[in-house]
């Protein structure tokens, strides 16, 4: 459903990531800075046609796991430490913007308290910075995972969800996992996999969790 895709193959060059960077690096203070350290990576699967929902839990659980790298990897390699997780695959701008809704709070839900930062970023997204100024569209769907900034990201988030500002602004990652937080998940590993077992109790979670983050 979800296959990975090695950096040389035709179809993730043709992307052209590093130039999407080069675009919008102006319009994000954290990327410079990433991409000199080479703490920045990117992971690229594609996404078999048809191109519909069926993909939500696997890719729910890649991005699980690339949460879990980057926590892990933030007491070595610091707070520049950035991964991407990119799908390929035929799909419109709204069906994007659906396929990716749930995986991205799921994340937020789990790991805001510990200082993780999530954005979704899909084909055709009409956004802006906090300068008005047009953000060019990215060439694949993807999520980027990072460290967050304690004094900027919280306002970014504070207007949807009011309670994943609370937890960023005042995020202490006490290395416990984060599984413990869900109902009957407790010592379960971070895992793809394990996503997958779990999504029934995973996904009535989150939703519990959403409608409290909205305040």
């Amino acid at each position: 459903m979800l296959h990975p895709l090695a950096p040389h193959d035709p179809r993730v060059t043709e992307l052209d990531l590093s130039g999407y960077l080069d675009t919008v690096a102006v319009h994000c203070p954290f990327l410079a800075p990433a991409r000199a350290a080479e703490t920045l990576v990117w992971r690229c699967y594609l996404a078999a046609p048809p191109v519909d929902d069926q993909i939500v839990p696997a890719l729910s659980g890649l991005v699980l796991e690339a949460a879990e790298r980057v926590r892990t990897a933030r007491a070595s390699a610091g707070r520049l430490v950035c991964e991407n997780i990119a799908v390929l695959g035929d799909a419109p701008p709204t069906l994007w913007v659906d396929l990716l809704a749930w995986p991205h709070w799921i994340i937020k839900a789990l790991f805001a308290s510990t200082g993780l930062m999530i954005g979704k970023f899909w084909p055709g997204e009409d956004s802006t910075d906090r300068f008005g100024r047009a953000i060019p569209s990215p060439p694949a769907a993807f999520f980027s995972v990072r460290p967050a900034m304690a004094t900027r990201d919280p306002r970014l988030v504070a207007d949807t969800t009011p309670g994943i500002a609370e937890q960023l602004a005042a995020a202490h990652d006490d290395g416990l996992p984060v599984f413990d937080q869900v109902p009957g998940l407790g010592g379960t590993p971070v895992t793809a996999a394990a996503t997958l077992d779990a999504w029934p109790q995973l996904t009535a979670w989150a939703t519990r969790q959403l409608r409290a983050a909205r305040g």
